[in-house]
Protein backbone atom coordinates (compact mmCIF):
# COMPACT_ATOMS: atom_id res chain seq x y z
CA UNK A 1 0.00 0.00 0.00
CA UNK A 2 1.37 3.41 -1.03
CA UNK A 3 1.34 5.97 1.77
CA UNK A 4 0.02 9.39 0.75
CA UNK A 5 1.89 12.47 1.90
CA UNK A 6 1.22 16.19 1.54
CA UNK A 7 4.12 18.28 0.28
CA UNK A 8 4.22 22.05 0.01
CA UNK A 9 5.43 24.05 -2.99
CA UNK A 10 7.70 27.10 -2.56
CA UNK A 11 4.57 29.24 -2.88
CA UNK A 12 2.71 27.34 -0.17
CA UNK A 13 0.37 25.10 -2.19
CA UNK A 14 -0.32 21.69 -0.67
CA UNK A 15 0.01 18.75 -3.08
CA UNK A 16 -0.64 15.07 -2.33
CA UNK A 17 1.89 12.51 -3.52
CA UNK A 18 2.51 8.83 -2.92
CA UNK A 19 5.59 7.73 -0.96
CA UNK A 20 7.31 4.79 -2.71
CA UNK A 21 10.57 4.93 -0.76
CA UNK A 22 10.73 6.45 2.70
CA UNK A 23 14.51 6.84 2.89
CA UNK A 24 16.87 7.24 -0.09
CA UNK A 25 20.50 8.07 0.47
CA UNK A 26 22.15 10.71 -1.73
CA UNK A 27 25.50 12.46 -1.54
CA UNK A 28 26.07 16.20 -1.44
CA UNK A 29 29.21 17.90 -2.85
CA UNK A 30 31.95 17.42 -0.13
CA UNK A 31 30.85 13.83 0.36
CA UNK A 32 28.45 13.97 3.29
CA UNK A 33 25.23 11.98 3.00
CA UNK A 34 21.63 13.07 3.35
CA UNK A 35 18.35 11.21 2.96
CA UNK A 36 15.27 12.08 0.93
CA UNK A 37 11.91 10.46 0.20
CA UNK A 38 10.95 8.83 -3.09
CA UNK A 39 7.56 9.79 -4.56
CA UNK A 40 5.36 8.36 -7.28
CA UNK A 41 4.45 10.13 -10.54
CA UNK A 42 1.94 12.34 -8.72
CA UNK A 43 4.96 14.56 -8.15
CA UNK A 44 4.11 16.03 -11.57
CA UNK A 45 1.26 17.91 -9.86
CA UNK A 46 3.84 19.45 -7.54
CA UNK A 47 6.09 20.40 -10.46
CA UNK A 48 3.24 22.04 -12.37
CA UNK A 49 2.02 23.93 -9.30
CA UNK A 50 5.53 25.27 -8.65
CA UNK A 51 5.97 26.36 -12.26
CA UNK A 52 2.55 28.04 -12.35
CA UNK A 53 3.35 29.99 -9.18
CA UNK A 54 6.29 31.64 -10.89
CA UNK A 55 4.50 32.16 -14.20
CA UNK A 56 1.61 33.83 -12.38
CA UNK A 57 4.18 36.18 -10.83
CA UNK A 58 5.26 37.20 -14.35
CA UNK A 59 8.47 35.14 -14.38
CA UNK A 60 9.85 32.49 -16.69
CA UNK A 61 10.86 29.01 -15.49
CA UNK A 62 14.08 27.27 -16.55
CA UNK A 63 14.70 23.61 -15.63
CA UNK A 64 17.97 21.78 -16.15
CA UNK A 65 17.79 18.03 -16.75
CA UNK A 66 21.05 16.11 -16.38
CA UNK A 67 22.46 12.62 -15.88
CA UNK A 68 24.52 9.79 -17.42
CA UNK A 69 24.01 8.71 -21.00
CA UNK A 70 21.14 6.29 -21.71
CA UNK A 71 19.57 6.78 -18.29
CA UNK A 72 16.45 8.66 -19.39
CA UNK A 73 17.26 12.40 -19.46
CA UNK A 74 15.43 13.06 -22.70
CA UNK A 75 12.57 10.76 -21.69
CA UNK A 76 12.17 12.68 -18.43
CA UNK A 77 12.27 16.07 -20.18
CA UNK A 78 9.68 15.08 -22.80
CA UNK A 79 7.58 13.19 -20.26
CA UNK A 80 7.48 16.27 -18.03
CA UNK A 81 6.57 18.56 -20.92
CA UNK A 82 3.84 16.27 -22.27
CA UNK A 83 2.27 15.48 -18.90
CA UNK A 84 2.15 19.10 -17.78
CA UNK A 85 1.95 21.19 -20.94
CA UNK A 86 1.03 19.11 -24.02
CA UNK A 87 3.62 19.72 -26.74
CA UNK A 88 4.58 18.51 -30.21
CA UNK A 89 8.05 17.60 -31.52
CA UNK A 90 8.21 21.19 -32.85
CA UNK A 91 8.74 22.30 -29.23
CA UNK A 92 11.94 20.22 -29.08
CA UNK A 93 15.07 21.99 -30.38
CA UNK A 94 18.74 21.04 -30.71
CA UNK A 95 20.65 24.18 -31.70
CA UNK A 96 20.91 27.79 -30.59
CA UNK A 97 19.43 28.86 -33.92
CA UNK A 98 16.40 26.61 -33.47
CA UNK A 99 15.96 27.80 -29.89
CA UNK A 100 15.97 31.47 -30.92
CA UNK A 101 13.46 30.80 -33.69
CA UNK A 102 10.99 28.93 -31.45
CA UNK A 103 11.38 31.39 -28.56
CA UNK A 104 10.63 34.23 -30.97
CA UNK A 105 7.30 32.92 -32.28
CA UNK A 106 5.93 31.45 -29.03
CA UNK A 107 3.37 33.67 -27.34
CA UNK A 108 3.59 34.46 -23.61
CA UNK A 109 2.34 31.75 -21.25
CA UNK A 110 -1.06 32.40 -19.69
CA UNK A 111 -1.30 29.97 -16.77
CA UNK A 112 -4.70 31.32 -15.69
CA UNK A 113 -6.02 30.12 -19.08
CA UNK A 114 -3.97 26.89 -18.94
CA UNK A 115 -1.86 28.06 -21.89
CA UNK A 116 1.88 27.41 -21.68
CA UNK A 117 4.79 28.12 -24.02
CA UNK A 118 7.49 25.51 -23.55
CA UNK A 119 10.79 24.64 -25.20
CA UNK A 120 12.72 21.41 -24.60
CA UNK A 121 16.34 21.98 -25.61
CA UNK A 122 17.63 18.44 -26.01
CA UNK A 123 21.41 18.02 -26.04
CA UNK A 124 21.77 21.61 -24.80
CA UNK A 125 25.35 20.78 -23.82
CA UNK A 126 26.13 20.67 -27.56
CA UNK A 127 24.82 24.12 -28.39
CA UNK A 128 25.72 25.75 -25.07
CA UNK A 129 28.99 23.93 -24.35
CA UNK A 130 30.68 25.60 -21.38
CA UNK A 131 34.14 25.74 -22.98
CA UNK A 132 32.72 27.75 -25.89
CA UNK A 133 31.05 30.39 -23.70
CA UNK A 134 32.68 33.13 -25.79
CA UNK A 135 30.77 32.24 -28.97
CA UNK A 136 28.34 34.86 -30.22
CA UNK A 137 25.43 32.40 -30.43
CA UNK A 138 25.77 31.49 -26.75
CA UNK A 139 25.96 35.11 -25.66
CA UNK A 140 22.84 35.88 -27.70
CA UNK A 141 20.92 32.99 -26.09
CA UNK A 142 21.80 34.18 -22.58
CA UNK A 143 20.70 37.72 -23.47
CA UNK A 144 17.53 36.39 -25.10
CA UNK A 145 16.55 34.53 -21.95
CA UNK A 146 17.35 37.52 -19.77
CA UNK A 147 15.11 39.89 -21.73
CA UNK A 148 12.49 37.27 -22.63
CA UNK A 149 11.49 36.51 -19.04
CA UNK A 150 8.33 38.58 -19.58
CA UNK A 151 7.15 35.96 -22.10
CA UNK A 152 7.00 33.50 -19.21
CA UNK A 153 8.54 30.65 -21.19
CA UNK A 154 9.07 27.24 -19.63
CA UNK A 155 12.48 25.98 -20.81
CA UNK A 156 13.96 22.51 -20.15
CA UNK A 157 17.70 22.20 -20.83
CA UNK A 158 18.95 18.63 -21.32
CA UNK A 159 22.65 17.80 -20.94
CA UNK A 160 24.81 14.88 -19.68
CA UNK A 161 26.20 17.06 -16.89
CA UNK A 162 25.63 20.42 -15.27
CA UNK A 163 29.24 21.43 -15.96
CA UNK A 164 28.85 20.94 -19.70
CA UNK A 165 26.52 23.92 -20.09
CA UNK A 166 27.12 27.64 -20.05
CA UNK A 167 27.32 28.59 -16.36
CA UNK A 168 25.17 31.70 -16.92
CA UNK A 169 22.23 29.41 -17.73
CA UNK A 170 22.50 26.68 -15.12
CA UNK A 171 23.07 28.62 -11.90
CA UNK A 172 20.10 29.53 -9.64
CA UNK A 173 20.33 33.08 -11.03
CA UNK A 174 18.54 31.78 -14.16
CA UNK A 175 17.56 28.20 -13.39
CA UNK A 176 14.98 27.26 -10.72
CA UNK A 177 14.66 23.48 -10.82
CA UNK A 178 17.23 20.75 -11.39
CA UNK A 179 16.16 17.23 -12.37
CA UNK A 180 18.91 14.60 -12.43
CA UNK A 181 18.70 10.93 -13.43
CA UNK A 182 22.06 9.95 -11.92
CA UNK A 183 20.26 8.17 -9.09
CA UNK A 184 19.09 5.62 -11.67
CA UNK A 185 22.54 4.03 -11.42
CA UNK A 186 21.53 2.89 -7.94
CA UNK A 187 17.71 2.82 -8.06
CA UNK A 188 17.21 1.65 -11.64
CA UNK A 189 16.06 3.41 -14.79
CA UNK A 190 13.02 5.62 -14.33
CA UNK A 191 14.21 7.34 -11.16
CA UNK A 192 15.32 10.96 -10.82
CA UNK A 193 16.05 13.51 -8.10
CA UNK A 194 14.65 17.03 -7.88
CA UNK A 195 16.60 20.01 -6.54
CA UNK A 196 15.61 23.61 -5.93
CA UNK A 197 17.96 26.50 -6.66
CA UNK A 198 18.86 29.06 -4.03
CA UNK A 199 20.28 32.40 -5.11
CA UNK A 200 23.33 33.66 -3.21
CA UNK A 201 24.43 37.27 -3.18
CA UNK A 202 28.16 36.51 -3.18
CA UNK A 203 28.30 33.23 -5.09
CA UNK A 204 27.10 33.15 -8.69
CA UNK A 205 26.79 29.36 -8.66
CA UNK A 206 24.32 29.63 -5.78
CA UNK A 207 23.22 26.51 -3.93
CA UNK A 208 21.06 23.50 -4.82
CA UNK A 209 18.93 21.86 -2.14
CA UNK A 210 17.37 18.38 -2.61
CA UNK A 211 13.57 18.24 -2.71
CA UNK A 212 12.92 14.53 -3.32
CA UNK A 213 13.46 11.53 -5.58
CA UNK A 214 10.65 10.37 -7.85
CA UNK A 215 9.59 7.81 -10.43
CA UNK A 216 8.75 8.70 -14.02
CA UNK A 217 7.24 6.57 -16.79
CA UNK A 218 8.64 5.64 -20.18
CA UNK A 219 7.46 7.47 -23.26
CA UNK A 220 6.34 5.96 -26.55
CA UNK A 221 3.79 6.37 -29.29
CA UNK A 222 3.65 8.82 -32.16
CA UNK A 223 5.33 11.67 -30.28
CA UNK A 224 8.35 9.54 -29.34
CA UNK A 225 8.70 8.16 -32.86
CA UNK A 226 8.70 11.70 -34.30
CA UNK A 227 11.07 12.87 -31.60
CA UNK A 228 13.55 10.06 -32.35
CA UNK A 229 13.49 10.81 -36.09
CA UNK A 230 14.27 14.44 -35.34
CA UNK A 231 17.02 13.50 -32.91
CA UNK A 232 18.68 11.08 -35.32
CA UNK A 233 18.65 13.80 -38.00
CA UNK A 234 20.37 16.17 -35.55
CA UNK A 235 23.01 13.53 -34.73
CA UNK A 236 23.62 12.95 -38.43
CA UNK A 237 23.93 16.69 -39.14
CA UNK A 238 26.25 17.17 -36.16
CA UNK A 239 28.47 14.34 -37.40
CA UNK A 240 28.69 15.87 -40.87
CA UNK A 241 29.52 19.26 -39.38
CA UNK A 242 32.28 17.77 -37.24
CA UNK A 243 33.76 15.85 -40.19
CA UNK A 244 33.67 18.99 -42.32
CA UNK A 245 35.51 21.02 -39.69
CA UNK A 246 38.35 18.51 -39.29
CA UNK A 247 41.59 19.40 -41.08
CA UNK A 248 42.33 17.20 -44.06
CA UNK A 249 45.51 15.14 -44.30
CA UNK A 250 46.86 17.72 -46.76
CA UNK A 251 46.24 20.50 -44.22
CA UNK A 252 48.13 18.56 -41.54
CA UNK A 253 51.24 18.08 -43.64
Amino acid sequence: MVVTRTVMTPGGQKIKVGVIKDRIEIKRPRGFKIFIKGYDDRIKDYIKAWICEDLMAGEDFIIKDTGPRRKGKSTLACRTAIDLFPITPDNVVYTAKEFSKVAEYLSPSEPAENKFSIIVWDEAGYGMFKQRWYEREQQEIVRLLEVNAAKKLVVILVSPHNDFMNSALVSPVMCKMWLDVGISQKMGKGWATMWSGMYHQFRSSGFWNPVCAFRFDELGGEFWDSYMRKKMQFISDAGKKTAKSRPSSDDQE
